[in-house]
C-alpha cells in the first residue's frame, strides 16, 4: 500500500467526481426546485441550509467517532451514498424528500471531508504536507469550471433531473 498513490488516485477520482455530480447540482437544483417542486429561493436556501447542517453533524460525528481503520474504504463508502443522495434528490417526488436527501447528503460530504483530510494529515510527511494539499485541492478542482460548463449546456438538451440523477450514478459507479 502507498499512501501516495492512494491520494493521487483518490484526487484523479473526485476531480472526475466533482465534474459530473458537484458541477451539475451547483448548475441544475434551483431549476429543480423553481420547476419541479414549484418553489423558489427560500426552499432551494433551505435545502443548502439542511446540507450545511448535515454537515455539521458529519464532521461532529467523526470527532466523536475517530475512525483509525479501514479510512480508505470508508471515504470510498462515504462518497458512494453521498452520489446515491444526489439520484434521491435530483428525482424526489417530494421537496420533504429532497431536504432529508439534503441533509444526509451533508452528513456524508462532512464525515468524508474529515476523513480525507486526516489521513492527509496523517499519512503525508509534514515538509510535502503544504505541496500534496496544494496539489490536491487544484487536482480535485481542476475540471469544475468545465462541468459548470458542461451542465448549462447539457440543461438545453435534458432535463436537470435527469443530467443530476446521471452524474450522481456516475458517481455511484466511480466510487463503487
Amino acid at each position: 500500500f502507498s499512501p501516495c498513490r492512494f491520494l493521487n488516485f483518490f484526487s484523479a477520482l473526485f476531480s472526475l467526481f466533482l465534474m459530473v455530480v458537484l458541477a451539475p447540482y451547483q448548475v441544475l437544483m434551483p431549476s429543480i426546485v423553481e420547476n419541479h417542486f414549484g418553489r423558489g429561493v427560500g426552499a432551494y436556501g433551505l435545502l443548502m441550509t439542511f446540507q450545511g447542517a448535515g454537515m455539521v453533524v458529519g464532521t461532529v460525528l467523526f470527532g466523536q467517532l475517530n475512525p483509525r481503520r479501514h479510512r480508505g474504504v470508508l471515504s470510498y463508502v462515504l462518497w458512494t451514498v453521498n452520489s446515491a443522495l444526489v439520484v434521491v434528490l435530483a428525482l424526489a417526488p417530494w421537496y420533504e424528500l429532497a431536504a432529508a436527501s439534503a441533509a444526509l447528503r451533508g452528513a456524508a460530504v462532512g464525515f468524508g471531508i474529515a476523513v480525507w483530510d486526516t489521513m492527509l494529515m496523517e499519512l503525508v510527511p509534514g515538509h510535502l504536507l503544504s505541496r500534496v494539499i496544494s496539489v490536491d485541492y487544484f487536482g480535485s478542482l481542476g475540471l469544475m469550471p468545465v462541468g459548470l460548463v458542461l451542465a448549462g449546456a447539457a440543461s438545453a438538451v435534458a432535463s436537470p433531473q435527469a443530467l443530476l440523477a446521471g452524474g450522481g450514478a456516475l458517481g455511484v459507479l466511480m466510487f463503487a
